[in-house]
């Protein structure tokens, strides 16, 4: 299995760049994948509102498919991270604290 990392330079690295999800630059739709997001990742679910304004936008099938896409990046990281599998070549790591854990063989 390969593996990247997934930050760029581009890539939000702080709390004060959450702000960033504002009208000017992530549409509505943009930014209610990011709560659905965080949601998942927060609390292992998805609100009642944040279904309900996802299957406003979109059809229930594609609602489906986000939380899977979502949910299997979160499976791989899970096993990637847990398995300490190194990142491929000249990749960089995130800024800690999110660095890869290591693991003691």
């Amino acid at each position: 299995m390969r593996r990247r990392s997934a930050s760029s330079p581009a890539a939000l690295t702080g709390s004060a760049d959450w702000q960033a999800l504002s009208p000017a630059r992530w549409t509505d739709k943009e930014r209610l994948i990011v709560r659905m997001v965080d949601e998942l990742h927060h609390h292992s679910t998805v609100s009642d509102q944040t279904w309900q304004s996802l299957c406003a936008g979109w059809p229930q099938e594609q609602v489906i498919e986000l939380i899977f896409a979502s949910s299997f990046y979160h499976m791989a990281a899970f096993f990637l991270n847990s398995a300490a599998v190194p990142l491929e070549q000249g990749a960089e790591r995130f800024a800690p604290p999110l660095a890869q854990a290591q693991v003691p063989a």
